[in-house]
């Protein structure tokens, strides 16, 4: 786990690799309820594909934000960008991930899966 600018622990698990393997991309939005202890209490999600909405709840459980105020639950909305890009490669390297607070964004990318030889 790595300690984020507010508050913010995430895992450095990407978990795409069913998706990199399917050469699925595309963009997910992300609706997280945060507990009262900063944990994901839950998460609505929509989005291009199946796959990614599923993955991308999964990269939520991991996550740790702040406390919320008053020890109350907060929403936070985030958009997952998974994109696939350059030569396809086998083993595919691990994704880049990128996560811009300012705009709500985690954008992850990596190269598309060659067939194995």
């Amino acid at each position: 786990m790595r300690k984020m600018p507010l508050g913010i622990e995430v895992s450095e698990k990407s978990r795409i690799e069913t998706a990199v393997a399917a050469r699925v991309s595309g963009t997910v939005d992300l609706k997280i309820t945060v507990g009262s202890r900063g944990q994901v209490a839950g998460v609505d999600a929509s989005g291009s594909s199946p796959m990614l909405v599923e993955t991308a709840k999964e990269n939520m459980r991991d996550w740790i934000f702040c406390e919320p105020k008053k020890n109350r639950s907060a929403h936070v909305q985030l958009r997952f960008e998974y994109r696939l890009e350059g030569v396809p490669a086998y083993p595919v390297p691990h994704a880049m991930v990128i996560i811009d607070l300012g705009t709500g964004t985690v954008v992850i990318t990596s190269h598309p899966a060659e067939v194995e030889p």
